[in-house]
């Protein structure tokens, strides 16, 4: 996962910098253990959707809350921005922490597991 987000920052393909997207790390003492994005979601006709992108939690790291610190900052963000987020994965225990997130799970769609409304704040 970290080195295809490095391969598409290099390339240019995804650089988080259109309007309202962002790629946050996680850092503890002074290295990175924990990296997110957010992306317009390129698999949906409507700028208003927003793409959980790339979410890596360092093993060492895991199960200490970064991830959810980091996809809770993910969703502040979508405030006035983006009216979903939206993600794709595909084990049991992606799916296990993001719907304890308030995501549900979504059937049918090939490019979405699972979807949460932004509410307006």
């Amino acid at each position: 996962m970290l080195d295809r987000l490095q391969q598409e920052w290099k390339e240019g393909t995804n650089r988080f910098d259109q309007a309202g997207e962002i790629l946050l790390l996680a850092m503890q003492n002074q290295q990175v253990v924990g990296v997110c994005g957010l992306n317009r979601d390129p698999y949906s006709n409507s700028d208003r959707v927003g793409r959980v992108r790339r979410l890596y939690v360092s093993a060492d790291s895991r199960r200490t809350g970064i991830g959810r610190l980091l996809v809770d900052a993910i969703q502040l963000r979508c405030h006035g921005v983006f009216d979903e987020l939206r993600l794709r994965t595909d084990t049991p225990a992606a799916d296990a922490f993001y719907r304890a997130l308030g995501f549900r799970r979504v059937e049918g769609d090939p490019d979405c597991t699972h979807l949460r409304e932004i509410a307006d704040r």
